[in-house]
């Protein structure tokens, strides 16, 4: 049975004093495997947020948990995303693009278009593209993928 080991209250500070928001440090819990850098100043974290998983990123003005439970494992959470709007959400190894809205529900592998990217008309993605800009590959969905509007 695998155990996840948490940040405790008073260790969660650093990551407010990084510039996270955290309302109630008691019932926010984030994996030791989350590297502290890998949480944006400006983001909010509400309560019974969990997160887990070395490769999840949280962006700059993103609001975690607004009005229900957020699981996160390893997931990337594009800037000022918004995620549980309406109730309880669950994302495992899921991307969230910039300024997307998830109000309830589950996502495992998935890739769901934030406002900036569902504005592009076209883009096909090939393996040499992927891999060439490393700030928008997280970003971007699988290679070889098209994206249409």
């Amino acid at each position: 049975m695998k155990t996840n080991s948490y940040y405790n209250p008073a260790q969660l500070r650093k990551f407010q004093e990084h510039g996270v928001i955290i309302p109630d440090l008691s019932s926010v819990r984030i994996g030791r495997e989350v590297a502290f850098d890998k949480i944006a100043a400006g983001s909010t974290l509400q309560p019974f947020v969990r997160i887990n998983g070395s490769n999840t990123e949280i962006h700059a003005g993103a609001n975690i948990g607004l009005f229900g439970p957020v699981t996160l494992d390893n997931s990337w959470i594009g800037e000022n995303a918004v995620i549980g709007s309406l109730g309880a959400v669950t994302l495992k190894d899921t991307v969230v693009g910039p300024e997307s809205i998830l109000g309830s529900g589950v996502a495992e592998q998935a890739v769901l278009l934030g406002k900036k990217l569902r504005s592009m008309t076209s883009v096909l993605v090939t393996d040499s593209e992927y891999a060439k800009d490393h700030s928008m590959r997280k970003m971007l969905p699988p290679p070889n993928t098209l994206i249409l509007k």
